[in-house]
């Protein structure tokens, strides 16, 4: 989209992430070599959502991404509190 704050906040995202994914790709390397898991998970299914303009499928696909993610990381740090219920009606939708 070209838009300086949107650049910004997904590096601040990616950075502050960074470490996770690190400690993820570590785990689910094997995973992927023996074709259990999608190397791009929805990502494929979100840039086509996007480019079709489907955004209510692209925010469907991105919280499944984020959801998928997060159960995979509770499964490999299984000391860590039960994650914040966050309800995600509404968001991104116009107002």
């Amino acid at each position: 989209s070209g838009s300086d704050v949107l650049f910004q906040l997904i590096e601040t995202l990616w950075l502050r992430f960074g470490p996770y994914m690190r400690l993820l790709s570590n785990h689910v390397a094997p995973l992927m070599r023996a074709g259990t898991m999608e190397p791009s998970g929805r990502h494929v299914a979100i840039i086509a959502a996007l480019k079709d303009k489907d955004f209510a499928r692209a925010r469907y696909e991105v919280v499944a991404d984020i959801t998928a993610t997060q159960m995979t990381l509770r499964a490999i740090c299984p000391d860590v509190p039960e994650p914040r219920t966050v309800d995600f009606t509404g968001f991104g939708k116009a107002s």
